[in-house]
């Protein structure tokens, strides 16, 4: 791991704004964060946090400059916290649920997102999307239910729900810019030569892509993966493809599979035997529906699952995308017992056979 001292001087990044506070630890370069796409985004880790009594400091000052702004508890009761930054938090914890730094105008940082196709660009405000804030000004946020209100990490400052001009990085005349996350990507003219793991909300469609030696891909789509002509993998490549849906090809991709005891390439009984594979694995579910009851609740609820029953998982999230808890079960039904969680809107997901679908509870 590469060790660093870094200043950042970005709006969003830039951590001694509030109170010229030098960070107590150094920053450590990570490589574990990932485009849903899987190419992979470097971003920062601080293995410490500001004392309390910075915290709160800092809490009470953007509380007296934005009254109005919702704080948002992180660490130890606090809301300011050196261990993610805005990016960090839009890109970061809410998809991946860790905590990490993330500048943006430096390479191979934020820049794979906007460049590889997992994210696009939509003309307005939509829920959920991502928020950024467009040149000079440097920051990001995520949409929510309530229009116009924002949920984002204020640089080493607090996390906050706020309205879109209320907060550090409004001006007279600010634009933004809304990404959704790109359900129907296309993979293309490229080499893969690196371990990846490709994931789509939809349709992934795979034209012209040579899959070194030696090299892992696991692809999936929750509905379909398109492979069309030219797609190439090496042997000696390991190479998964399912599907929450089906498997489609349009004619026979290229593949260069490992050789059978004869000396000879296995190319078109191998591809059609996990044509085969794939169809009778990801066929079996086209749906996933579930109800849950009762809703509101005090954290006592059940889920009921409609339809077919296979082994599944089902998953608590709070709305920050943090994990709460999960139960694998196999049966039509299964309690579930968090009156520990304190009241407020939470989400639950159930994953079936590669299928998931998420729905929204109230704790009261």
């Amino acid at each position: 791991m590469k060790k660093i001292v870094i200043i950042l001087a970005l709006n969003c990044l830039y951590l001694y704004v509030s109170f010229g506070q030098t960070p107590p630890c150094e920053a450590i370069i990570l490589n574990d964060i990932y485009t849903p796409l899987g190419n992979q985004v470097n971003a920062l880790m601080y293995d410490c946090d500001y004392d309390e009594g910075t915290k709160l400091a800092m809490d009470n000052d953007y509380a007296n400059k934005y009254p109005n702004a919702i704080q948002m508890p992180t660490y130890d009761g606090y809301s300011s916290t050196l261990k993610f930054n805005c990016h960090g938090y839009a890109w970061g914890r809410v998809e991946h649920g860790i905590d990490r730094w993330m500048p943006f105008f430096f390479y191979n940082y934020m820049l794979p997102y906007f460049v590889d196709n997992s994210y696009i660009e939509v003309s307005s405000e939509t829920f959920p999307a991502k928020v950024f804030w467009d040149y000079p000004e440097d920051h990001s946020a995520i949409t929510t239910e309530q229009p116009g209100w924002f949920i984002s990490k204020w640089a080493n400052g607090p996390l906050c729900y706020h309205r879109w001009d209320d907060c550090p990085y409004h001006h007279a005349g600010q634009t933004f810019k809304y990404y959704v996350i790109n359900c129907h990507p296309l993979i293309e003219d490229q080499t893969i030569s690196l371990d990846r793991n490709i994931i789509s909300c939809g349709t992934l469609t795979v034209q012209d892509v040579i899959i070194s030696s030696e090299v892992t891909v696991n692809m999936h789509a929750q509905d379909e993966v398109v492979l069309k002509p030219g797609s190439h993998a090496v042997a000696g490549s390991n190479v998964s493809i399912t599907a929450g849906g089906r498997m489609q090809t349009s004619s026979s991709p290229s593949f260069s599979p490992p050789c059978n005891n004869n000396g000879n390439a296995n190319t078109n009984s191998l591809f059609e035997e996990l044509l085969e594979e794939l169809s009778v694995e990801t066929l079996e579910i086209n749906e996933v529906d579930f109800s849950i009851f009762p809703n509101p609740n005090d954290g006592n609820f059940v889920v009921k699952i409609i339809g077919e029953i296979l082994p599944y998982t089902v998953e608590i999230f709070n709305n920050l995308g943090g994990q709460l808890g999960f139960v694998n079960c196999n049966e039509d039904m299964v309690s579930i017992n968090r009156t520990d969680l304190n009241p407020g809107i939470y989400y639950i997901r159930l994953t079936m056979k590669g299928k998931m679908t998420v729905k929204k509870i109230i704790v009261r």
